[in-house]
């Protein structure tokens, strides 16, 4: 039986202050006291696009990760913003948004698109206005039926250049200190890697700096059409699914690669296998793709078996050229694939986060994190025997923190809780 030790790194700061950030307690979240960093495996809301009264334009700008719980900003008469950035020349077509209103609240909603300066991002000029008369209340059983969508008339379609960065607002919210509160608010997701999105309360301003940046992507969404040649990876999975792997094993490798710009007639798709430092040891094999129209999707499926010898940790990386591409960030994707010997080596760590902590996250009293953790494939047995984890505390005073590991059945969407305890954790 191969022992699996899970490796569990986060941040706890036990340092609380009055916190303007409030969880929505979704429906979908079921046996997990809903918390601003809880998940929910419901696979009906995860990327769920807005329902058009016309047929959208094939493309959209996203930095939400697409999935509930969100977070209100819980002040009064605030601006919530977005700046946008697309990889190629993007023509505007639609808004999409999600608010929360939970009290049938009638306040009207703003919606602008604005130029910015590319370096510090203050606001220009005003591209577009459109208004919302009422925010429709918030279904909580059926969030991914609840985005606004605003579409601009095709003669105010705001054509954006490669890398030119524009901004979507929407306001004010009336908001509220507290959800019973008779008002509607923005919502935005658990964390960000990019820092697009911010509020602003009273007037809207154009200086950046005078917005307050969120720990989190608004959920907020451009609608349009790329213009060019783009091809892309979308995804890349092994046969028979696993990633890691015992030496002599017998590895396959598909990929799906999709069109979202306008049609080509040649793209070359190839397939390598790399080592721990990145050099190639192994070349899979080429395809060609004798054509593609725009928004097709193809699934290519290499020939030749991958079969490693050594143990290790290797990188399969499908690589997809056409001519002309105005894109090139999405013509890559890469595959860790981890060999090893159970009967040599039976115990291994596995995680999702890098080695250097962070202490850029905001707690809330009482609230926490979960961290889901995959089987990686295969009929072996997984044996939990350890956890490691990374808490600081900055109070004065010890503190205990509940740990609790349970198995969760995504068919059920269901969770059973098998091993609670608690942790001190000694102040700093």
């Amino acid at each position: 039986m191969k022992q699996l030790k899970i490796f569990f790194i986060t941040v706890l700061t036990f340092y609380f202050t009055g916190s303007l950030l409030h969880a929505i307690p979704f429906a979908s979240v079921n046996n997990v006291s809903p918390t601003p960093f809880s998940i929910s495996l419901n696979p009906n809301v995860a990327r769920a696009q807005p329902t058009p009264d016309r047929d959208f334009g094939d493309d959209w700008i996203i930095y939400d990760d697409g999935r509930p719980p969100w977070f209100f900003y819980a002040r009064e008469d605030y601006w919530s913003r977005q700046w946008f950035t697309p990889h190629s020349e993007f023509e505007l077509q639609a808004v999409s948004f999600l608010a929360w209103n939970p009290h049938e609240s009638e306040s009207p909603c703003n919606v602008y698109v604005y130029s910015e300066n590319q370096d510090t991002h203050d606001l220009i000029e005003r591209l577009w206005a459109g208004r919302i008369d009422i925010i429709p209340p918030f279904d909580l059983d059926h969030p991914e039926d609840m985005w606004i969508t605003i579409e601009l008339d095709e003669e105010d379609y705001i054509l954006f250049e490669e890398g030119e960065n524009f901004s979507i607002i929407y306001g004010p919210a009336p908001g509220g200190h507290d959800w019973e509160e008779d008002g509607w608010w923005n919502l935005f997701d658990r964390s960000t890697e990019v820092d697009r999105s911010s509020v602003c309360a009273g007037d809207l301003q154009d200086e950046h700096d005078q917005w307050d940046v969120l720990n989190g992507d608004l959920m907020l969404r451009a609608n349009g059409e790329y213009v060019g040649v783009d091809v892309a990876v979308e995804n890349l999975y092994s046969s028979p699914g696993q990633w890691i792997i015992s030496p002599g094993s017998e590895m396959s490798y598909t990929a799906l690669i999709a069109n979202p710009g306008c049609d080509v007639e040649n793209v070359e798709v190839n397939f390598f296998v790399l080592d721990e430092d990145g050099n190639e040891i192994s070349e899979l094999g080429m395809t060609e793709i004798d054509g593609m129209e725009s928004e097709e999707e193809i699934e290519i499926e290499i020939e030749e078996r991958w079969q490693p010898e050594e143990i290790g940790y290797y990188t399969v990386q499908v690589v997809v050229d056409v001519e002309d591409d105005v894109f090139e960030d999405n013509n890559v994707m890469m595959l860790e694939q981890i060999v090893v010997n159970p009967e040599v080596d039976p115990d291994m760590w596995i995680g999702y986060c890098r080695d250097e902590p962070s202490l850029l996250m905001e707690g809330h009293e009482d609230n926490g994190w979960i961290t889901a953790f995959s089987h990686p494939g295969g009929d072996q047995y997984i044996c939990i025997t350890g956890f490691r984890h990374y808490l600081v505390n900055f109070g004065d005073d010890p503190v205990e923190c509940r740990f609790v590991i349970g198995r969760h059945f995504v068919e059920f969407n269901w969770t059973d809780w098998l091993v609670e305890f608690n942790v001190e954790i000694e102040a700093e």
